[in-house]
């Protein structure tokens, strides 16, 4: 080999290790800018994570916000002045979980020291199981007096029984039928905590257009009190039935969520709260009316039930309306009848065109305004009073039961809203508190 080739060869074998070098060092600055595109990408994922979780979390507190100003019985409850909290009280609403996985938590707490009242409504709001974002608004509100003791529904229920036609009290050997306007919650609901701060207000036993109607025995297991026991109002006709606040009696049954048709003869059942499978609750069984549990899924569940015959309950809990229909011709009125084999409570109004009965143990919590008249002085299988009670049954005046499943059904909305349209919570500001974690 020449010098001359050798010096070719030393040459090549510069030039290529000088472009093996310019190729690492790109390589190098391509990874590095690789690397900073990726880190920069990760960032701008995490941002955007944090605010759709800074998001979630603040719209999650504002939808708990407005439910609970909106809709919250018990925020309702302080509003109508039938709830009071003491100066630095409060009330744990609870978690709620919307159908995106965002929750929110409502807390309604009293701040001021025994002056005019303050209270701050506050929710907390919790962005998707996968994500940490958490945000807090708060309402501050004032309460403002207001002349009314409650929402109403047309002229019910300012008694335990208001009915246009009879009604027949009996004792029964050492079984304590009772009937009374003294205002009294079921044992269950003052266990759950459910009427905590809402005051009583004693009615009248019954309230009927002629007490001559009211039948009594002369049993001493018969208790009959309220205040007074008996009242009488003629003014009481047909219109006492056909209307409630703004709803007429057509659009009032347009509103039941559950209809039962025993039309064609008695049907006896016991009551039972149900879930689906997905564990919520089962609202299209004609046979669930609420459960007492408040770890049920059912717990604040109230149907407004339209019964069209004779239907016979049977054990098991209730809650919510029942609405006594008229149907056949001459027209006729319906039976709710609280009497089967197993005793049953329920908690609720009955109203309507019907002749209610309650024997053998059952307990009813809340009211019942009945028309036995308009519906030709007859129920669907029998000539009945307009209410029937004996053999240790109880029909007790509630004030919490009436209030409570009147806002919870819906049906407050057709008294015109607050009572006496004054009174009741005032927004006085809002706020924002933000925690991200």
């Amino acid at each position: 080999m020449t010098a001359a080739e050798r010096m070719d060869r030393i040459e090549a074998s510069r030039e290529s290790g000088f472009a093996m070098l310019i190729a690492i060092f790109a390589l190098l600055i391509m990874s590095t800018v690789a690397v900073a595109a990726l880190m920069g990408a990760d960032d701008e994922r995490r941002t955007s994570r944090a605010t759709r979780a800074a998001n979630m979390s603040f719209y999650g507190a504002e939808a708990g916000l407005q439910y609970a100003w909106a809709a919250n019985p018990v925020v309702d409850s302080i509003s109508k002045g039938t709830l009071t909290l003491t100066p630095g009280g409060s009330r744990v609403l609870g978690w709620t979980t919307l159908p995106n996985g965002t929750q929110h938590h409502i807390t309604v707490r009293r701040y001021d020291n025994g002056g005019q009242a303050i209270y701050g409504l506050v929710a907390e709001g919790r962005a998707a199981k996968a994500m940490s974002g958490q945000q807090q608004i708060t309402f501050l509100m004032t309460a403002v007096p207001g002349g009314g003791s409650g929402y109403t529904l047309g002229n019910c229920c300012q008694a335990a029984a208001t009915v246009r036609g009879d009604v027949d009290l009996e004792g029964y050997s050492s079984l304590n039928t009772k009937l009374t306007g003294m205002d009294g919650n079921p044992p269950v609901w003052t266990t759950n905590n459910r009427c905590t701060g809402i005051p009583f207000q004693n009615k009248p036993g019954v309230l009927m257009k002629d007490t001559l109607q009211l039948t009594t025995s002369s049993n001493s297991s018969l208790i009959f009190t309220g205040n007074p026991k008996k009242a009488q109002n003629a003014a009481i006709d047909s219109t006492w039935f056909l209307n409630y606040g703004s709803l007429t009696f057509n659009q009032l049954k347009a509103m039941a969520n559950i209809v039962i048709d025993a039309s064609g003869g008695d049907i006896t059942r016991a009551l039972l709260a149900t879930t689906n499978t997905n564990g919520t609750c089962k609202t299209t069984d004609i046979w669930n009316w609420g459960s007492n549990d408040p770890t049920h899924a059912c717990y604040n569940y109230f149907p407004i039930i339209l019964i069209k015959g004779e239907v016979t309950i049977s054990g098991g809990y209730g809650q919510g309306v029942i609405i006594s229909d008229r149907i056949g011709s001459p027209l006729k009125g319906s039976e709710p009848e609280f009497q089967g084999n197993s005793t049953s409570l329920f908690a609720g109004i009955v109203i309507g065109f019907g002749c209610p009965e309650i024997q053998n143990g059952h307990q009813v919590y809340g009211a019942i305004f009945a028309d036995k008249v308009t519906a030709a002085n007859s129920c669907y299988s029998d000539l009945d009073a307009s209410l029937h009670m004996e053999k240790g049954s109880n029909l007790t005046y509630s004030t919490c039961v009436i209030q409570t499943v009147l806002q919870m059904t819906g049906l407050s909305a057709a008294s015109g809203g607050l009572p006496g349209g004054a009174g009741g919570l005032v927004r006085v500001t809002r706020g924002f508190g933000t925690s991200l974690r």
